[in-house]
C-alpha cells in the first residue's frame, strides 16, 4: 500500500531539450517503468486528507514548500493520515510528506513508523530493514 499526501501528482522521468525550445525527448512515467519490468509493482492509494492548498504560492511552476509545510503539516492532518495508515495500511507503506519536519510529525502519530530523509545517519540499514520487512511503514520526502 502506498499513501500518497504529497499534492502535487506528476512523477515521471523526463529529459527536455532546452537549447532551442521545449521538446520532451524523452520520458518514463511510473506505469511503463513498472510494464517494462524497470520497477516493481505497486498497490497505490490516494487518500484524501481534506488539505486545503488552493492560497498555495508557487514558485517555477510547483508548489511553495513553505506555504505547504504551514497548510499541510498540522496536528489534525498529520492525525488523519495516522488514522488512514491504521484503516487502509496492508503490509509495507511508504508515506510522502512534505517536509522533513512534515515526514517526522506523521511518523510520530504512527507506531513503528521510520523516517529516511536527508538528516538520516544510517539511510542504508533502514531501506536493508524495510526491504527485509522489518519496518512496516517508511515515512519519506518528496
Amino acid at each position: 500500500m502506498f499513501i500518497y499526501i504529497f499534492p502535487c501528482a506528476i512523477i515521471c522521468i523526463t529529459l527536455i531539450c532546452v537549447s532551442y525550445c521545449q521538446l520532451i525527448i524523452y520520458e518514463k512515467d511510473i506505469r511503463r517503468a513498472i510494464e517494462n519490468k524497470y520497477l516493481c509493482d505497486i498497490h497505490c492509494m490516494r487518500v484524501n486528507i481534506d488539505y486545503d492548498i488552493s492560497k498555495a504560492k508557487t514558485r517555477l511552476g510547483d508548489y511553495a514548500l513553505d506555504d505547504l509545510e504551514e497548510m499541510i503539516n498540522t496536528y489534525d492532518s498529520n492525525k488523519k493520515v495516522a488514522l488512514a495508515y491504521k484503516r487502509y495500511g496492508v503490509g509495507q507503506t511508504l508515506i510522502f510528506g512534505t517536509s522533513i519536519a512534515h515526514c517526522e510529525n506523521i511518523a510520530a502519530e504512527i507506531e513503528g513508523a521510520v523516517v529516511v530523509s536527508s538528516n538520516t545517519k544510517n539511510r542504508d540499514e533502514i531501506i536493508r530493514r524495510f526491504t527485509n520487512k522489518e519496518i512496516k511503514v517508511l515515512v519519506n520526502c518528496m
